[in-house]
């Protein structure tokens, strides 16, 4: 191997050994709470970045090895400060654009309701009993971009309702807030798949059948109901900090898969085979069967 071959060699390894070093800090960051999930939003706009990096590394192939890296590490940093400046910036309210979908119960007796939610801030509540709507979604979002687009199905006495973000190209300047309450009348079956978002779901008071819940790069604070029967609830989640309250009279039982992360149950769970369950849990009526699938992040039971 000629000298100008093994250095370049030795550029591009250290280069991308950066990167990586570089985008592994950054989800280190945002696992412990001290960066949002939701920066990846204004940090991916950096993208072109990386073919600057790039041209660095094919002018200075000639040159040692260590000039490129320290080129590279401050090209990095410059962006990720950048992008934490932008997104506080984009934090200010300016341009608010609100929009609120109601949808009635009417003569309902059970509902799926699914969520499909990118990059902004999703809340989930309930609507007291004595109102008369299934869900009542309020969003806000900045430079008057829709954000959510509604589909709606009935068969019989049974209702499906999909709540999606739209104009997802737009999300880095976007700031979206949404709050969702859902009505705890009747047994609703709920699906959430989101991304780059931090999300509340306090769950409390509804009436659940299934929770179904896929966040990615996400934190999710997750506050699960006293159930009627059996409630099986999964959560998948990938580079993720996830906080789950089981109420403390709750039968529950927990399966966990971790893969590369880090895994917190309380103590009032014991370890029995491949589950955590609670001393009551065999001759509760009412309980929880919980399912947790995580890499990358970290799960917190209580």
């Amino acid at each position: 191997m000629t000298e100008e071959k093994r250095r370049h060699g030795n550029s591009s390894a250290f280069i991308w050994g950066i990167i990586l070093i570089f985008a592994g800090v950054v989800l280190l960051l945002q696992t412990f709470n001290i960066l949002p999930w939701s920066l990846w939003g204004t940090l991916w706009r950096f993208w072109p970045a990386i073919i600057i990096i790039i041209g660095l590394v094919i002018l200075l192939r000639h040159t040692n090895a260590w000039l490129v890296s320290l080129l590279t590490v401050a090209i990095l940093g410059g962006c990720l400060g950048i992008a934490i400046w932008q997104h506080g910036v984009g934090d200010i309210p300016r341009n608010i654009t609100t929009q609120n979908y109601e949808l009635p119960i009417d003569n309902l007796q059970s509902a799926e309701v699914n969520i499909n939610f990118d990059a902004g801030k999703l809340i989930i509540g309930n609507i007291s009993s004595g109102e008369t709507n299934l869900v009542e979604a309020k969003t806000e979002i900045k430079n008057s971009i829709p954000s959510l687009t509604t589909d709606y199905d009935q068969l019989g006495t049974k209702g499906s309702l999909y709540l999606k973000s739209i104009n997802q190209q737009n999300w880095p300047d976007s700031g979206i807030t949404w709050k969702v309450n859902i009505s705890e009348v009747i047994p609703i079956d709920l699906t959430i798949d989101a991304a780059a978002s931090t999300i509340k779901l306090y769950l409390d008071n509804l009436n659940l059948s299934s929770i179904y819940i896929d966040i990615d790069a996400s934190s999710c604070e997750l506050n699960l109901p006293t159930p009627d029967g059996m409630l099986n609830t999964v959560v998948k989640a990938n580079a993720a900090t996830v906080n789950i309250t089981i109420p403390e009279e709750v039968a529950a039982r927990i399966q966990a898969t971790s893969n590369v992360a880090t895994l917190h149950i309380s103590s009032r769970f014991f370890k029995n085979g491949d589950y955590y369950v609670t001393d009551n849990y065999d001759i509760a009526t009412d309980r929880i069967e919980l399912t947790i699938n995580t890499s990358v992040g970290t799960v917190s039971i209580k």
